[in-house]
């Protein structure tokens, strides 16, 4: 038996979760299934009060810090306003995510396997001397093909090696002083 394999998890809309249920159960044998379902209904709706309840008080601490005139109230106020500011961010990103959750359902699939045994060759037998050598014609004939196609692959780097020997030693005779 081969180890599990890490778990396979697919987001897929929540109108479709029945179809991909089946779907991803007709792929092999079913040994064991568990569907869990979470209502957040009432979790949505109280992320969605916050949020309102935030943005009003964003407002409001906004309205006051454009009337403060004392410093301290002044630092005081932005404190407030940064801190809610926030808040209300962490509280729509929690409202995201828990929206992301009832649009898309996840299923999470664990797929194991069997390693089935390899058949045995009942052709098969000992080596011989005969094998021996058509083993070895094998071998030689690939190292041939393989020297061929090397040899296939410089060709035509040939000419263009030629034009740069000539060129090296045309350079090197010039630069020569004359002998006298």
């Amino acid at each position: 038996m081969t180890p599990n394999m890490p778990p396979v998890t697919y987001r897929v809309p929540a109108d479709r979760f029945r179809q991909a249920v089946d779907a991803v159960t007709a792929v092999g044998d079913l040994r064991t299934q568990q569907v869990e379902g979470r209502d957040v209904t009432a979790e949505y709706a109280d992320l969605e009060g916050r949020v309102t309840t935030l943005r009003t008080s964003i407002a409001r601490l906004q309205g006051f810090l454009g009337e403060a005139t004392d410093a301290n109230q002044v630092a005081l106020l932005e404190g407030e306003l940064t801190r809610r500011e926030a808040e209300l961010e962490s509280t729509e990103s929690q409202r995201r995510a828990l929206a992301d959750q009832v649009d898309l359902s996840t299923i999470t699939v664990t797929f194991t396997g069997s390693r089935a045994a390899a058949p045995l060759d009942e052709t098969r037998t000992l080596p011989t001397y005969l094998g021996g050598l058509e083993t070895g014609w094998d071998i030689l004939v690939a190292a041939g093909a393989f020297v061929l196609s090397a040899l296939g692959f410089l060709t035509p780097l040939v000419p263009l090696v030629v034009v740069v020997v000539l060129l090296v030693r045309f350079g090197v005779r010039r630069r020569r002083p004359a002998a006298v």
